[in-house]
């Protein structure tokens, strides 16, 4: 004889009892019912006798995945010749798709390359350029030394300071051939640059020259600053690179320019090394949190 239990109080039942003698709980001898999944219709994959007989209407085409559009493209002759035709411009639809959407690296959404917010969780994209960061450091973070600055904000601040000391440069010297003097400030202006070695054929060509460098150099230290942030490092290496910047310029030996140079190489790499993913001790990820300044 096979013995229950009571699921109130679990006491032990005899078979054939229906209510627990010492709790009165109802026992119940049916079995348990299983629910069973309700039965799913799969439509059945396309094929040419398909197709022929009218069962996979030619709309259907945008609802199959991807490898099975694949293989009938390939066998697309096969075809009716109404089929064939859809079968090659959903083909050529979905190539042009993925060539003109990108995934939001947030929520996964695919939405069109030119869209600039997510249309699921409202994610911002990088749509800046190089021009754009140029910019935001010369006129927003002037001397913002806090924070944390991300490769492509350094590089393009730097691409676009030695592009615009180089043009201001070029202008100068083709500009020099006419113009001869500017005042007694162009020669105090030019014997400082000289002893720095930074001189034109002219006194006055400094002048412009002098200026543009200085304005720019403060941004650029800010930049360098918050782009160690971003990989960890104190901006306290900023002051020693502009410390090796100073002695380069200087009269030293030989091997302490060759020496001076070599770090400056493995300051190049550091600067170019990827920053951190997550937050660390200088703010969070310029990369997550801006999204795309």
């Amino acid at each position: 004889m096979s013995v229950n239990f009571c699921s109130n109080c679990g006491s032990s039942l005899q078979a054939e009892v229906n209510f627990c003698p010492n709790c009165g709980q109802v026992v119940s001898s049916a079995p348990p019912q299983v629910a069973l999944a309700p039965s799913v219709q799969t439509k059945p994959l396309p094929t040419p006798e398909l197709a022929k007989t009218g069962a996979f209407d030619i709309r259907e085409w945008q609802e199959v995945s991807d490898e099975t559009l694949r293989d009938a493209h390939t066998n697309r002759r096969s075809y009716p010749s109404e089929h064939e035709g859809a079968i090659f411009t959903e083909m050529e639809r979905r190539r042009y798709r993925s060539s003109t959407t990108r995934g939001c690296p947030d929520c996964g959404t695919s939405v069109e390359s030119w869209v600039s917010v997510c249309t699921n969780c409202h994610y911002e994209f990088d749509s800046q350029g190089l021009f754009s960061y140029f910019l935001k450091c010369l006129f927003g973070n002037y001397v913002n030394f806090s924070g944390r600055a991300r490769r492509k904000e350094f590089w393009g601040f730097a691409l676009f300071q030695f592009i615009t000391v180089a043009v201001v440069g070029l202008i100068l010297l083709v500009l020099s051939q006419n113009v001869k003097f500017f005042g007694d400030l162009s020669y105090f202006v030019y014997n400082l640059c000289y002893s720095l070695k930074i001189y034109f054929s002219q006194p006055w060509d400094t002048i412009p020259f002098f200026v543009v460098s200085l304005a720019l150099i403060v941004p650029y230290y800010a930049v360098t600053v918050r782009r160690l942030h971003d990989i960890g490092k104190s901006g306290g290496h900023a002051v020693f690179l502009a410390v090796l910047s100073v002695l380069w310029l200087c009269e030293i030996p030989p091997i302490l320019k060759v020496i001076i140079f070599l770090i400056q190489i493995c300051y190049f790499f550091l600067l170019a090394k990827k920053g951190d993913e997550s937050e660390n001790k200088y703010g969070p990820d310029p990369i997550s949190t801006s999204k795309g300044s």
